[in-house]
């Protein structure tokens, strides 16, 4: 292979880690938003304090996705086309971490599979970044009904901006 084409290779496989990467990340904040959704409607208390709720958390990210969105489901937490929405991305994303290398062989030396394959990933991360905005739009909500001042909530939401580098 001649260094032009081994340049063209590394650019298209660059292209694809980029892709899977930001796909992964994404389903990961989507996981994280989908357990804070079920501890702050399920599991949480007033006045139970920070501690005590951080524990809800780190016990609730040990969960699966799949048992968080059964969980919800069962309990009315979700609209069906949120449900249906969560569970089509599960099932790409269990594609993805489990399947979808085996199932895509050859793609960097193909150019139409790798552009559907790179299209595929694209709108699995805006699915999962839509699904997190759903969730986090319905935890504000409830947390608001629950008596917390909206400027709270915002206040909360700038630092963690702020402690994620986005601000």
């Amino acid at each position: 292979m001649n260094l032009k084409a081994q340049l063209e290779q590394a650019m298209r496989l660059s292209s694809l880690m980029q892709a899977v990467g930001f796909a992964v990340w994404q389903l990961q904040e989507l996981e994280t938003t989908a357990v804070t959704f079920a501890v702050i409607r399920l599991r949480a208390t007033p006045g139970m304090g920070e501690d005590a709720g951080r524990a809800l958390l780190e016990k609730g990210e040990r969960r699966t996705l799949g048992n968080v969105i059964q969980e919800l489901r069962a309990r009315g937490l979700v609209s069906g086309d949120v449900n249906d929405d969560l569970r089509d991305v599960l099932n790409q994303r269990n594609w993805l971490v489990h399947r979808a290398r085996r199932e895509t062989r050859g793609v960097l030396a193909d150019r139409a599979r790798l552009t559907d394959l790179l299209t595929k990933l694209e709108m699995l991360s805006g699915r999962a970044v839509a699904l997190q905005k759903v969730l986090a739009g319905e935890v504000e909500a409830y947390v608001v009904s629950t008596g917390v001042a909206q400027q709270t909530v915002e206040r909360e939401a700038e630092a963690l901006a702020k402690q994620w580098g986005l601000l």
